[in-house]
């Protein structure tokens, strides 16, 4: 599989965030062609050229701006130095997504113009049914979804819920950065056998954050699940 320049994104944040004082380009090539093993025409020569296709490829994050144009990076004195935006970026799963998308079969260029239009073009397949015997049906949740999800919902490295307002970071500091529970409006034993495939701006507005205990009490009757509008009013009166 040849890499895109989309693919080394995260790789790249994480060689920068292990080493927080910045690496330059020589370096990355260095430690990018170690963890990735890139073969076949990655690793052919470019034509009157010292780099390969995969080495040009890493050159390109400077020569693109790729990192620092989403503000992932600083670029100072022939050094990258990791942003706040990057440890988010790295910490809300868009490895997770480019992953995915290679998994899917998504060729070179689809995953690099996913990258640059923020996935918003990507299809997302919810509650199709797994395993169904007698009243006893198992579904499947869309975990690219929720790890999309959440990275929406982060507002300067924090997510509140969307009733109390709770922030788990805020509470427990860096053990919290990251974490909420996602609930969907539309409950998954609604969907029908064969799931629902939806466009990921259509799927985020079916998904709210919500803290664990709020969670909880809008499924607390599972005879009526209880709306977010209702829970904010009765948290609030």
């Amino acid at each position: 599989m040849r890499y895109t320049e989309s693919d080394l994104v995260s790789p790249t944040l994480e060689i920068l965030l292990k080493f927080p004082e910045g690496a330059n380009t020589s370096f990355l090539i260095k430690e990018l062609t170690e963890r990735l093993k890139p073969e076949g025409e990655d690793i052919e020569i470019l034509s009157g050229r010292k780099d390969t296709n995969f080495s040009q490829k890493v050159r390109n994050l400077k020569s693109h701006n790729t990192l620092t144009r989403k503000g992932l990076a600083k670029y100072k004195n022939g050094t990258f130095i990791i942003t706040q935006k990057g440890r988010d970026y790295l910490q809300q799963g868009y490895k997770i997504l480019s992953q995915a998308l290679r998994e899917q079969g998504f060729t070179e260029e689809q995953r690099d113009s996913e990258f640059q239009e923020d996935y918003k073009d990507l299809v997302i397949e919810e509650g199709l049914a797994l395993i169904t015997t007698g009243d006893v049906k198992l579904r499947k949740r869309s975990r690219k979804l929720v790890q999309i999800a959440k990275q929406e919902f982060t507002v300067d490295g924090k997510i509140p819920c969307r009733v109390c307002q709770f922030d788990f970071l805020d509470t427990y500091k860096e053990l919290g950065r990251g974490y909420i529970e996602i609930h969907h409006l539309k409950p998954i034993h609604l969907y029908s056998k064969e799931g629902e495939k939806r466009q990921i701006e259509q799927a985020l507005k079916l998904l709210i954050p919500l803290c664990s205990n709020c969670h909880r009490m809008v499924h607390r009757d599972r005879k009526y699940l209880l709306s977010v509008e209702e829970l904010t009013r009765i948290v609030n009166s």
